[in-house]
């Protein structure tokens, strides 16, 4: 949602009556409690706020981003201090519950904004070819698009060539994770948090995520909404239809989720691929062979005509029946 004044919108809002919430309580404590935890508590729900704030004097979305991902700080931090708080029994459970609700309703607000404004990033113009300063008879190198761009910043950045998966098995996730309020976003940003310096991408894949339902499909969307912006990402869905169902799978892929490209069966030909490279900004990654046990039932046959899946034909298929040789 586009806020045309940060301070009349309810994350604004909820942020400043949370952090007035927990002033009023922590100016009752005794002095030893103000200086220690109290000081560090209200620092941290009263940034919240003031981020968010900051975020909305910033011309360029990412560096509106930036400020968003300080407040989803101290927004953790504040969670810290109020576990500390309670701990110490400077808090009671009747007050704790209902701020760390409002905290994790926040946490939302702030990630469908900066989803909002990831949308609002202007794309670069495509570089068409990469220039030598030493002129040579060689051709020009191949078109690069925006993704290529992307990824290539990323591996040269982290000095890495390594795309981390995000599956979630929720079975499979540990106890600790299982506890918190979202799981399955726990579990991705853990994993985001550890490797974002050390990975040039994330692929996750769209069917463990589907597989919880709603609640699946928002996490995914939150997380690939806190990814870092120089990481591309990958949704691996494997994508596989005719062109108009295409179509809604790369806006669902590209507009909902806000994933940079996807992985997709090229099975279907061409006109089944041409909406996921509709935009210069993203990519397809296809499928080309794959490691299950039954995979050479069909993909070690011979292929008819194998000049037809050549570069620029415009007539991938076979041809019909009755020209050329018949099978």
């Amino acid at each position: 949602m586009a806020y045309q004044d940060i301070e009349e919108s309810r994350m604004y809002e909820r942020a400043e009556r949370l952090a007035d919430q927990v002033w009023d309580v922590v100016i009752s404590w005794r002095p030893l409690a103000q200086d220690t935890v109290g000081k560090q508590l209200a620092k941290a729900v009263d940034s919240i706020g003031a981020n968010i704030a900051e975020s909305n004097g910033r011309f360029h979305p990412r560096d509106v981003i930036n400020f968003l991902y300080y407040a989803r700080g101290s927004l953790k931090e504040t969670r810290y201090w109020l576990r500390r708080a309670i701990r110490r029994s400077l808090i009671t459970q009747e007050q704790f519950d209902p701020w760390v609700n409002e905290l994790t309703q926040l946490a939302k607000e702030i990630n469908a904004y900066v989803g909002f404004q990831r949308k609002r990033i202007v794309k670069e113009p495509r570089t068409l070819y990469t220039v030598s300063t030493h002129p040579t008879n060689q051709p020009p190198t191949q078109p690069t698009n925006q993704l290529t761009t992307h990824l290539t910043t990323a591996q040269q950045t982290n000095n890495s060539w390594l795309c981390v998966g995000l599956d979630p098995v929720v079975e499979r996730l540990p106890q600790s994770v299982l506890a918190s309020d979202d799981p399955l976003l726990t579990f991705g940003r853990a994993i985001v948090e550890a490797t974002a310096d050390l990975v040039c991408a994330y692929k996750p894949n769209l069917g463990f995520w589907l597989a919880e339902g709603p609640t699946g499909l928002r996490a995914l969307q939150s997380l690939i909404a806190e990814i870092p912006d120089h990481l591309p990402v990958i949704l691996d869905g494997k994508f596989n239809d005719v062109g108009h169902t295409a179509a809604a799978y790369a806006r669902a892929a590209f507009e909902m989720l806000g994933v940079d490209a996807v992985t997709a069966n090229p099975y279907l030909g061409l006109d089944a691929l041409r909406p996921f490279l509709a935009g210069e900004e993203h990519g397809v990654f296809l499928l080309a062979r794959t490691s299950n046990p039954s995979a050479p039932d069909l993909q070690n046959l011979l292929v008819r005509w194998p000049e037809r899946a050549g570069d620029g034909n415009s007539h991938p298929s076979p041809p019909p029946r009755g020209e050329g040789n018949s099978p």
